[in-house]
């Protein structure tokens, strides 16, 4: 297995695993000592925490409890298939809290796409950039509104 191919495969492992070292060292045909030279010299390790803590992963794991919610729910006996004030409270605060998090993850998303587009089009057509400037700055704004 060509090096480059070795380390590609390392690392999705060790992102998307709960591999050992020695494991996924073994898998790609490497040492531990090369995969542990990997995982520091490419910060492996804050790239992993950056994505546990995500906020798209923080959105599925509240999805996750909701569903757990309501698959306790529909295991009530029938007549009995509603949540009782504990759980209700529960399921309304998670559904808040991925609303919040869908509008705060989403602003920065438009920026960053609406700031990349621009520069495109400027470094193609510096003309037609300063003309569609202003449309993403309403769109931006009409945005960032709607997550007040």
């Amino acid at each position: 297995m060509a090096k480059i191919k070795q380390r590609e495969l390392a690392r999705e492992l060790y992102l998307q695993t709960d591999k050992s070292q020695k494991e996924i060292a073994t898998m790609c045909e490497v040492s531990e000592k090369t995969l542990g030279k990997w995982i520091t010299d490419a910060n492996w390790d804050g790239i992993k925490k950056a994505q546990r803590e995500s906020p798209e992963k923080i959105i599925n794991d509240l999805y996750a409890e909701l569903e757990e919610i309501n698959t306790a729910i529909k295991g009530n006996d029938p007549g009995h298939r509603f949540a009782d004030a504990k759980t209700a409270d529960a399921r309304n605060k998670i559904i808040v809290s991925i609303n919040r998090l869908k509008k705060e993850v989403a602003l920065p998303q438009y920026v960053a796409v609406s700031t990349a587009l621009i520069d495109f089009i400027a470094s193609r057509d510096l003309e037609a950039a300063k003309r569609v400037r202003p449309l993403f700055d309403e769109f931006l704004r009409n945005k960032s509104n709607d997550v007040k």
